[in-house]
């Protein structure tokens, strides 16, 4: 996981989402619906999961176009589980950090 949040306007830019809500929240990790906190993105596949995804606990949702959630920042795409797989691959790279110079060089 990165050390820093990043904005869901910066979310939303990566996969090509339109945002619903504020596009300063600051996400800095994805998680399940049931098992989301503040400060996590979460999404939903179908919009039969709206009312789970409004009660949920994250502070933002990756939702497909026929969904609309109160209350809760939004990245609305046709391809919720794309969006959920390259924000989390986002998120979990870990930036590059020189280790020094090898011994041998």
């Amino acid at each position: 996981m990165k050390d820093t949040a990043v904005s869901l306007g910066q979310l939303a830019e990566l996969v090509g989402a339109s945002i619903q809500g504020d596009s300063g929240l600051m996400i800095h990790s994805l998680n399940g619906l049931e098992l989301a906190r503040e400060g996590e993105i979460t999404f939903i596949l179908d919009s039969r999961q709206c009312p789970q995804a409004e009660a949920s606990a994250a502070s933002a949702c990756i939702v497909p176009r026929d969904c609309t959630i109160s209350g809760k920042s939004c990245l609305v795409t046709p391809e919720p589980a794309v969006a959920a797989a390259r924000i989390h691959t986002f998120l979990l790279a870990k930036p590059f950090e020189a280790g020094g110079i090898h011994a041998s060089a």
